[in-house]
Formats: structure tokens, C-alpha cells, sequence
């Protein structure tokens, strides 16, 4: 009787167990398709607010606005933020989400609260640098981002050089904002931002010279590449130059004279030591960028003990190459010699890209033997805009 027994409790627990799976499936996945239905809606709203953002995903709505970096915007999005947070908190059940909408669940929530528990620290960054900024991200952004397929792309370009007072004039005040906290870039940052926003309005229609500038090169050979009648083209082609001229022009020489004007108030210290409670945010952004709980001064004695690993090893490399001198020497050698960079010319630049366009196509030979899943869209190579290649960080 029990061979008999055992096998039939054997099938009732497998029909018990089959059955059990059958009535939780639909509730895990109605469960996570109304988590993931959250994420994409917060997605799609927040895009909505924030025109460049759109423009980067290749949607064209607002395509000719930019977005709006006033401070109540910044306290509308933690508002938003907030109440987004609760609803998933209060909704949505985590027990009953599948292992990847779990995931999804956690990052969502990480984010979150690292938004509403920073956003007392959303000014403590310098909206303008020697390496970018929006002096030079909003030139890029037209001349690399701004796709001009049809008449109405390129009206919006010209709604979008309108639009540069605006955008720079919201600036200024943030930058007023945050040196009435502290908060202001080291000396040495003035001289190249105002030079780079010097860049961008120097060659026509700025001024008299026979080379174009770097805005108007760029509206002009996206126009002449549409199918347009002529008389459309030449209207386009006015509006533009005189939004340049009566618009753009006038807002970067009012940063221009902000700049110049701040920079005399600058210091050199470099450092968010500088800053009120800088301690406290520099243990924050440790936070958001390491996956440790090493404090300040462990991270750093970590730098201190792997720069002197660092050069005991160059010194290991001076001796195998026969260098006289001491690690200075040595240093002053590698910065220096001609041996080690291409020449700062034309082709010494392009010779640059074609070399780096060689590793690129060299690593996408050995991707398949690492990856599975790989991006779409090509990694390409090209260079800075030339009104702010001196001070592009690389």
C-alpha cells in the first residue's frame, strides 16, 4: 500500500504546487506591469518638462525651446519627485514584483531619495567652468544635437537662438544665487570661460570677418542641405542672422561682463572645503559615487598610498629605460617630449582621430567576447567645436 501511496501524495503535491503557481502568476505580474507602467509614465513626464532632453532622445516636441533651469523649476521637480515616491511606496507591493522589476523598484527608489536628500546641496556646482558649461553646452547642443530635416526644424533653430537671452539671463541669476551661498569657481576658471564665450561670438555675423562663426556655419550648411524654395531659405537665413546679431550676441556679453565682474571677487581656493557644510556634501558625493562607507580621509589615504605604489613603479620604468634624473625629471620628460604627442597642427589632429577611431574598431572586434547585449547606436569620434577646443576637458 505504500508503494502505492507515496507516489499518489507525490502527484497531489505536484497538481498543489502547479496550482498554486498558476493562481500567484497573474497577481506577481499585474503586480509589475503596474510598477513598470509607473516608471515609464514618471519617465515620459519628466522628459516632457525638459526640451534638450527630448531633443537627445530624438523626439521633436518643444523643438524649439530649451529647458528651464530656474530655481523654482528645481523645486517643482523635488515636489514631484516626493509625491512620485510615496504613491510607489504606498501602491505597489515589492514582495510581489518579478526579480527584474525589483531591480527597477530599487534603482527608482535610490535615486529618489538621493534627489529629495541632496537637493539642500543642488547649488553647490559651478554652472560655468573652464571645461563646460552652458556658455559653451548651448552652442554644442544646436550645432550637435539640433537635426534640421525639414522647414520647421530649421524655424525651430532660429526659435532657439531667440531663446539664448533667456537661457543665459536664468543663468546669471543662478550664478548671483550661488555666490550669495559661497559658491564661486577659483580664479582660474574666469579667464577661459570668458574666452570660450568669446569664441562663440567672434567671425559673422558678430563681427566683420570673412570666416563665419561657429553658430552660423552651422545654421547655414544645415539650411542649404533642405529642400526649399529659395525665397524660404533667404527668409530663414535673415531671421537667423538677426537673432545672432541682435540676441545672441547681447546675452554672452552680458555673462561676458558678469564673468569678468564675478571673477574680480574670486579666490583661488579650489576646494568644497570652501564651501558652508562643504564636509558634509563632500561625504555625500562620496555617497552617491562609491558603493564604501570609507570616510573622507580613509578614500584619500587610499590616493596617497596608490600614488606612491604609482611611482615606485615609475621609478622601476626609469631605470629599465636607462632615464637620468630624479622623478621629476622624469615627469617634466613624459609631458614634454615631442615623442609622445602628435603635433598640435591640422594633420597632427586628424592623424589623433584616426588613430582613435583604430582602437575603437579594434575593441568592437572583441565585444562578442564579452558582451551579449551591445549598444545600437556607433561610438564615434570627431572633434571639439573650435570655440571651445582649448578648453574641452578630455
Amino acid at each position: 500500500m505504500n508503494l502505492v501511496r507515496w507516489p499518489m501524495v507525490g502527484v497531489f503535491y505536484i497538481y498543489w504546487f502547479m496550482g498554486s503557481l498558476c493562481f500567484a502568476q497573474p497577481d506577481t505580474i499585474s503586480e509589475s506591469d503596474r510598477a513598470n507602467t509607473f516608471f515609464d509614465r514618471v519617465f515620459d513626464e519628466r522628459v516632457a518638462r525638459y526640451p534638450e532632453r527630448q531633443t537627445y532622445l530624438g523626439i521633436k516636441d518643444n523643438y524649439g525651446d530649451w529647458n528651464d533651469s530656474s530655481d523654482a523649476m528645481a523645486r517643482q521637480e523635488l515636489e514631484i519627485t516626493k509625491e512620485n515616491l510615496a504613491w510607489l511606496n504606498e501602491t505597489i507591493d515589492y514582495e510581489k514584483l518579478d526579480v527584474q522589476t525589483k531591480i527597477s523598484y530599487l534603482m527608482w527608489v535610490q535615486r529618489a531619495e538621493d534627489q529629495i536628500r541632496n537637493f539642500k546641496y543642488r547649488n553647490y556646482n559651478y554652472p560655468v567652468n573652464q571645461m563646460f558649461g552652458r556658455h559653451t553646452g548651448v552652442p554644442s547642443f544646436l550645432i550637435n544635437m539640433h537635426l534640421a530635416g525639414d522647414d520647421s526644424d530649421a524655424g525651430n533653430y532660429v526659435e532657439r537662438l531667440k531663446g539664448i537671452g533667456e537661457v543665459f539671463d536664468q543663468l546669471i541669476d543662478n550664478l548671483k544665487m550661488r555666490e550669495k551661498l559661497g559658491v564661486l569657481p577659483p580664479k582660474f576658471v574666469f579667464p577661459r570661460a570668458i574666452e570660450s564665450s568669446r569664441n562663440v561670438i567672434t567671425g559673422a555675423p558678430f563681427d566683420d570677418s570673412a570666416e563665419d562663426s561657429a553658430l552660423w556655419e552651422d545654421f547655414r550648411s544645415k539650411l542649404q542641405k533642405l529642400d526649399l524654395g529659395e525665397p524660404r531659405k533667404v527668409q530663414l537665413q535673415t531671421e537667423a542672422r538677426d537673432a545672432l546679431v541682435d540676441l545672441v550676441k547681447p546675452a554672452y556679453e552680458r555673462l561676458i561682463a558678469f564673468l569678468q565682474e564675478q571673477g574680480s571677487r574670486a579666490t583661488t581656493d579650489d576646494g568644497v572645503w570652501k564651501f558652508e557644510d562643504g564636509d558634509a556634501f563632500y561625504n555625500e558625493a562620496l555617497h552617491l559615487t562609491t558603493t564604501t562607507k570609507l570616510t573622507a580621509e580613509e578614500i584619500h589615504q587610499i590616493g596617497l598610498n596608490e600614488v606612491k605604489r604609482i611611482h615606485n613603479e615609475m621609478r622601476s620604468i626609469m631605470k629599465t629605460v636607462e632615464f637620468e634624473g630624479d622623478l621629476q625629471d622624469f615627469f617634466e620628460f613624459m609631458r614634454t617630449d615631442e615623442q609622445f604627442y602628435y603635433p598640435n597642427t591640422e594633420e597632427g589632429k586628424e592623424a589623433y582621430i584616426k588613430r582613435a577611431v583604430e582602437v575603437i574598431d579594434d575593441m568592437k572586434e572583441r565585444l562578442d567576447t564579452l558582451f551579449i547585449t551591445k549598444p545600437e547606436a556607433d561610438l564615434i569620434v570627431k572633434r571639439v567645436e573650435a570655440f571651445r577646443e582649448k578648453s574641452a576637458g578630455t
